[in-house]
């Protein structure tokens, strides 16, 4: 049975591109947060609507502080694991190289 040697460079510029595609969620999520904080507002809400805003309110709190410097903290406490768990000396290689060391499926 043969075995795959895989890339940790290849990896480490995967989490790079995931950074970049969730950096533009945050934005959309604080205009979100401002939005139903100026709903919450409102005096003339019943409090059925208000109870259930403060609950979306308080979900998307929780998107917004996840992290102890800024909210999507845990989404790049998570990506920063992935990038810990690589083997050093082979992503530096790797990165010495200037290229992901292709798959090599073999037996």
């Amino acid at each position: 049975m043969g075995h795959i040697q895989w890339s940790p460079l290849a990896v480490s510029e995967a989490m790079d591109q995931v950074e970049k595609e969730i950096e533009p969620i945050f934005e959309p999520l604080d205009q979100a947060y401002e939005t139903v904080s100026k709903t919450l507002n409102r005096p003339d809400l019943p409090q059925y609507i208000r109870h259930s805003l403060r609950g979306l309110h308080m979900e998307i709190g929780n998107l917004r502080h996840q992290g102890p410097d800024h909210w999507g903290g845990r989404l790049h406490n998570a990506i920063a694991r992935v990038r810990r768990d690589l083997p050093k000396e082979k992503l530096k290689a790797e990165t010495k190289a200037g290229k992901p060391l292709t798959l090599d499926i073999g037996g």
